[in-house]
């Protein structure tokens, strides 16, 4: 039932939580993109213009745990 008492069709309920999924997806797509100090591919930052290889080669990763986003970088292997 909706808040005021009528029944919500389970098509716009699923349109909701979709909606739900997206904005979720956005935001941490946005938080990623703030977190990585760097320029790299379409990924570009004015204050950040150069690509750090040193730092940021590699993958930036987020789990949501109960809600909550959960960081981590997991570097790639150098090949020297």
């Amino acid at each position: 039932m909706g808040a005021n008492g009528t029944r919500i069709e389970p098509a716009e309920r699923q349109r909701f939580v979709e909606l739900q999924m997206a904005t979720t997806a956005a935001l941490l797509i946005l938080e990623a993109a703030k977190r990585r100090e760097e320029s790299r591919g379409a990924h570009y930052r004015d204050d950040f213009p150069k690509t750090d290889d040193q730092n940021w080669l590699g993958h930036l990763k987020v789990e949501l745990r109960q809600g909550e986003p959960e960081w981590s970088f997991d570097p790639w292997a150098k090949t020297d």
